[in-house]
């Protein structure tokens, strides 16, 4: 067992294992044993590792600081593009070059693939305890409750991040490794959907569906732990 609260198997987060936001320590949540093998899946560390914090907090009761970290990737994009006099044009030039390959994704979306990845492996947990089906566990179970719960993000946000599922499920890439394929072309699509929805303020709706993704991975987190043995 590490001592550092933000390590899991072949992974710690970077920086400071305290929280970026009120400098308390959250422990690790939930189980090092739920998390998938983020070294072997090559994630970025930094989405990782906000990822894992965003989690610590929600378990330990601090959903003020789940906001702020959130906040985290798209303030630092906002005011990147800001820094570098990027028009709004250019910033949608870019964009499509990343979704198509041929630019590196950036933290923001790496963020939302990482939850998008958890709340999928937490959900196949889930389906294997249960006797179910992983995308029915994962849109009945996870999805569609979680919406329900979910207040302080708009509806239509909420229904943006989950398409997200919807989608990669519906593929025929069905198998673990062409779901995660799938996962991450549809989490390269997050400003385009941000903007789509909130067009005077695509930075807002990138918050949001970054909010209802790690909702889902909380709500998938906390089910994993009530039913694995």
């Amino acid at each position: 067992m590490t001592s550092n609260p933000l390590s899991i198997a072949g992974f710690t987060a970077p920086g400071r294992p305290e929280c970026l936001v009120c400098d308390e320590m959250h422990p690790l949540w939930p189980s090092r044993a739920f998390y998938p093998p983020f070294g072997d899946l090559l994630l970025d560390p930094y989405a990782a590792g906000l990822v894992m914090r965003t989690l610590a907090a929600a378990g330990d009761g601090s959903p003020e600081c789940n906001t702020a970290l959130l906040y985290t990737p798209v303030e630092a994009y906002r005011q990147g593009l800001v820094n570098l006099r990027t028009s709004d044009r250019q910033r949608r030039r870019n964009t499509k070059e990343r979704q198509r390959g041929k630019a590196p994704a950036l933290t923001h979306e790496l963020t939302l693939y990482t939850f998008n990845v958890i709340t999928f492996s937490w959900s196949l947990g889930i389906a294997e305890h249960t006797g179910g089906d992983v995308a029915t566990t994962l849109l009945e179970k996870v999805v569609f409750p979680a919406n329900e719960m979910i207040k302080d993000v708009p509806e239509d946000l909420l229904l943006m991040a989950g398409a997200v599922f919807h989608v990669a499920l519906n593929s025929r890439y069905r198998d673990t490794e062409g779901l995660f394929r799938n996962l991450f072309r549809e989490s390269m699509n997050l400003e385009v959907l941000a903007e789509r929805q909130r067009p005077s303020d695509p930075f807002a709706g990138m918050h949001g569906i970054l909010m209802t993704a790690a909702s889902y991975a909380i709500y998938a987190g906390a089910i994993l732990t009530r039913t694995a043995p």
